[in-house]
């Protein structure tokens, strides 16, 4: 593994910044995913190897699917911010999704931070940060970190970077998996990360309520621009009809994916004033980040997200689809 050279001094204000501070809070991004759990778990894990004090937060408990690999340890609800000095943000492109504890927004909150992040949306902002968009993951970023700089990584670490590593390139199938993403792979486990854990907890552990989510889902695919866009619109009505969770919906964009024949595909989600946006693209020629700008978010050229505030599912899409025609299909 190597650090890109034109990112050499961001990794390493990175190392310099964590190695003169102490009392860390880990932070990440609001509906955090397996990228986001990981990297947090694993930063407060190598800060706490490492003889600081550090822990991991999240705004809400953590999903379904990643309560059997994540610790006890990891904080989430009301904190008493003044026991912490200094703040790591990880996988967060846009200040405005920081999920900062008792809903603070990054505007007033007291503690200085580093940032951590692979978007191509994320402008730099903390007093330390790096952003390497050539990293799949952030994950894969903090095994560059920590390797370059002789960071401690045990078994715990190994497992929680793994979760990222796997998660963001969709166990190494998406078209941003590089060779750096596999040997990222092999060398935490070889540092003890236990794959065969992370496989069965978040690849082998499917509710018969969310197959059902997927079926419906799939019988109400619908498509545009000769069929080469197909996009879906999940509810809480349709979530409830299934017997499914909310979360169970989370995958499925990356499932739709699959398609042969269909180079872009969105998941349109209603949460009740808001409408959520995950786009994805399978054709380099129509990359999805643009798309997502459009709408007011951010993310990677071929997968982004989006969220249109204050809008009914039937406005949404016919923004989705006003958007796609003047970005992607002109």
């Amino acid at each position: 593994m190597k650090i890109p050279n034109e990112l050499i001094e961001d990794y390493e204000s990175i190392f310099k910044w964590i190695d003169s501070h102490d009392d860390f809070l880990v932070v990440t991004h609001q509906r955090p995913d397996g990228d986001a759990i990981g990297s947090i778990l694993a930063m407060a894990e190598m800060l706490t190897s490492y003889g600081k004090k550090a822990s991991a937060y999240i705004e809400e408990e953590p999903p379904h699917q990643f309560e059997g690999l994540v610790p006890n340890s990891l904080l989430s609800g009301e904190v008493d911010i003044s026991q912490y000095n200094h703040t790591v943000c990880l996988d967060c492109s846009n200040v405005e999704r920081l999920a900062f504890p008792n809903r603070m927004k990054f505007q007033t909150f007291p503690l200085p931070v580093c940032n951590i992040d692979h978007h191509v949306s994320n402008q730099g902002y903390g007093k330390a940060s790096v952003v390497d968009i050539t990293a799949a993951s952030t994950c894969e970023m903090l095994c560059l970190l920590f390797e370059e700089f002789a960071l401690p990584v045990n078994e715990d670490c190994a497992t929680y970077l793994l979760m990222g590593v796997t998660q963001d390139t969709g166990c190494f199938r998406f078209t941003n998996t590089t060779s750096q993403s596999l040997n990222s792979g092999a060398w935490l486990i070889d540092k003890g990360g236990d794959y065969q854990r992370v496989m069965g907890e978040l690849y082998f552990n499917t509710t018969i309520s969310a197959l059902r989510l997927q079926a419906k889902v799939t019988e109400s695919l619908k498509f545009a621009f000769d069929d080469k866009f197909a996009y879906f619109i999940i509810t809480a009505d349709l979530v409830k009809s299934c017997g499914a969770r909310m979360e169970d919906a989370d995958e499925l964009v990356d499932i739709i994916r699959t398609l042969e024949g269909v180079d872009v595909v969105v998941k349109i989600q209603d949460l009740g004033q808001d409408i959520k946006f995950s786009l994805r693209s399978q054709n380099p020629d129509r990359p999805v980040i643009d798309l997502a700008e459009k709408i007011g978010g951010g993310g990677h050229r071929m997968a982004a997200g989006a969220t249109l505030e204050d809008a009914t599912v039937q406005e949404a899409e016919a923004l989705l689809l006003s958007y796609a025609k003047e970005v992607l299909f002109k």
